[in-house]
Order: C-alpha cells, then structure tokens, then sequence
C-alpha cells in the first residue's frame, strides 16, 4: 500500500450563517418601508404640508360691526376662526375681504 496524501482545494469559503445577519434584515426591511407606495405618499404630504401649509376649514367669523337682526350681512368681517390639523387658528382678513371656505395655514 502506498501512502497517498489527499488535498482538497478551494474550500477556504466562508460559510453563510442560518439566519443571515440581522443588519441586513433589518436593511431590507427598511428599504421596503420606504418604498412602499403609501409611504411615499405620506412623504409628500408631509413635505407639502411644510411647504404650503396644512389645510383648514372655516367654522365661524366675527363681524366688526354690530348687525340690525340676524338676517343681514356681515360688511367688514374682523377674524375668521379656522379648525383643522393644528387645532383652532385665527385669522384676520384684509379689509373688504371674506373667509375661505378652506385655508392652507402655515405650520408654527
């Protein structure tokens, strides 16, 4: 019998590990958050909202002057009162001026 010497090349490889690494979880996981259609789109209204204003509904205004019965118009309109994402805001048109139904109000 002749002694033989058995060598086996290419094997320093590394091994994967079962669970894969949790960075890279984690990663992947995050880029398919941000990704995703709806998180895009909220992305953009946050940004819009910042830019433009966040939208609010009218809900009541004073008059400057007293009126003669319930009836009759208001003439000059002295604060608008606004609801909407930050709450009750109040705003105070130029004169001649009316209250917008709906108004992008800046954020504070």
């Amino acid at each position: 019998m002749t002694n033989r010497k058995i060598e086996v090349v290419g094997q320093n490889r590394r091994r994967k590990k079962a669970g894969g690494s949790v960075g890279g979880a984690m990663g992947k996981f995050a880029l398919r958050l941000i990704m995703h259609p709806a998180s895009i789109g909220v992305g953009v209204l946050t940004l819009a909202g910042f830019a433009f204003g966040t939208p609010h509904v009218a809900w009541e205004y004073g008059c400057a002057h007293p009126r003669h019965s319930a009836w009759s118009e208001c003439r000059q309109i002295s604060w608008c009162a606004y609801y909407g994402f930050q709450g009750r805001r109040t705003d105070r048109p130029d004169v001649g001026e009316r209250c917008d139904l709906i108004r992008l109000m800046p954020i504070k």
